[in-house]
């Protein structure tokens, strides 16, 4: 297994147990150690994480070299897009600021995971292969 492979699985495998621990704290921590809508703060950061852990999990997992760049963005734009987020719920940052270059960062990534599945290149064997 190569060493982003490797460090991709790590980071979904984090991802949907954070994922599962931001969904139950959204359910069952008390109202008052979050902000106004930290619930539903903690929800879309429970709900994000956990998707985009899955498609790191399957992109790691598919060993496409042209998924490579896309799958370390939705690493970052996780991270980018979560942390705030979630420290903003909890009333530790006054504003989620670093939320907007996440998503920006997840929808780059999955503009370029589109396009890297239809106008990737083949590498030779994938070429021998598909003639």
């Amino acid at each position: 297994m190569k060493f982003l492979q490797r460090v991709a699985l790590f980071f979904g495998g984090l991802y949907g147990a954070v994922g599962v621990a931001l969904s139950a704290l959204a359910s069952h921590v008390s109202a008052e150690i979050l902000v106004t809508n930290g619930r539903d703060m903690l929800r879309a950061a429970s709900q994000m994480d956990s998707l985009h852990a899955v498609l790191i999990i399957a992109l790691a997992l598919s060993q496409k070299p042209n998924f490579i760049v896309a799958t370390l963005g939705f690493i970052v734009g996780v991270l980018f897009f979560c942390l705030p987020v979630i420290l903003a719920a909890f009333g530790w940052i006054d504003r989620a600021y670093g939320a907007p270059v996440g998503g920006v960062l997840l929808m780059v990534s999955w503009l370029y995971l589109a396009f890297a599945a239809i106008g990737g290149r083949a590498t030779k064997q994938q070429r021998s292969i598909e003639d």
